[in-house]
């Protein structure tokens, strides 16, 4: 087999190299790969692996004649992301989470150093901090935080790769990290995280807290920042509730009309609004929402939605409480 390159050191003139052995061949590339800006795909490879071995031996088999940038295009791998576990197992590795954590190590040992320089350092978008400098509360700013952290959505996947299949790599995707979890955290870890992140409105808290005060000492009540809020974790999802009083089976939900499209608006407005954070259009919301009331009401839970928009919530309330209790007197 004849391979061409460039010669650096004579003016980048072409130049051949004949290989009558594969192992001459194999051993010359990896010679040079360390210095050579084509090959630089190659560098992570694992040389001693017997699939990086046999993707070259195939090359070498089936070209005569052939360029190094010939070369890598055919044997360049599809993943780039060297924190994902198929970086490693393209190249030939058999322990991808140690090449992961080994990596990571090292830019955290990269990133204390630059703290220790620079104590002053500026924080970054994927941190709470960035948010509250910038004036937003730290409810907003929690929020925001993780809007920031949720880059693979099923729009941007759709939107680079077309719909469907689009919709199917964003499916895939999804079931693996899924999967992945469950292997290495219990539902009781993951439910505890999720409590443990809450967000929640002040405005809502501030609407409910009277409520939960007259209630807190008789029924088993909900309401954060005071408890942890009432969750239901079924197969569509893991949903938060604003003020639950379990014992009545009650579960009161405060919407603000910049993060919930309400279903009684005109389909003018309908069709014009979007979620604030995240773009969603007002049927995508009202569907999401949907799942999340059926999920409360399939455990035998009144739902009752209020929203900012009423000037009478708090009587809402009242009288929901009041007709519940006079029923379970009867």
């Amino acid at each position: 087999m004849i391979l061409k390159t460039r010669d650096a050191a004579d003016n980048m003139k072409w130049k051949e190299y004949n290989f009558d052995n594969f192992e001459v061949f194999y051993i010359f590339i990896q010679k040079i790969t360390p210095t050579t800006n084509r090959l630089k795909a190659f560098k992570s490879f694992n040389w001693d692996s017997d699939l990086i071995k046999n993707k070259f031996l195939k090359f070498y088999k089936t070209h005569k004649k052939a360029s190094l940038s010939e070369l890598r295009e055919a044997l360049h791998c599809k993943t780039d992301k060297c924190v994902c576990e198929n970086f490693w197992i393209e190249r030939g590795w058999d322990n991808p989470k140690e090449k992961i954590a080994e990596i990571q190590s090292k830019n955290a040992n990269k990133f204390v150093e630059k703290l220790k320089k620079s104590p002053n350092i500026r924080s970054t978008s994927t941190q709470l901090k960035w948010w509250t400098d910038k004036g937003y509360t730290e409810d907003e700013a929690k929020y925001l935080l993780k809007e920031r952290q949720s880059t693979f959505t099923k729009e941007k996947c759709i939107e680079k790769y077309g719909k469907e299949k689009g919709t199917i790599i964003y499916q895939n995707r999804q079931q693996a990290w899924r999967k992945s979890i469950d292997e290495k955290y219990t539902k009781e870890t993951q439910n505890e995280w999720r409590r443990n992140a809450m967000f929640f409105s002040n405005q809502s808290s501030s609407l409910f807290k009277p409520f939960y005060e007259k209630y807190k000492s008789i029924y088993d009540c909900f309401l954060a920042p005071y408890t942890k809020e009432f969750f239901v974790n079924c197969e569509k999802g893991f949903y938060l509730y604003d003020f639950t009083i379990k014992d009545l089976k009650l579960i009161f939900e405060f919407n603000g009309s910049h993060v919930h499209a309400n279903p009684n608006w005109s389909k003018e407005k309908l069709d014009n609004w979007h979620h604030c954070f995240n773009k969603e259009s007002s049927y995508e919301n009202i569907n999401k929402y949907k799942q999340k009331i059926q999920a409360a009401e399939k455990l035998g839970f009144k739902v009752v939605v209020l929203w900012d928009t009423n000037k009478n919530n708090s009587k809402i309330i009242s009288d929901e409480i009041e007709a519940k209790l006079h029923m379970l007197q009867q």
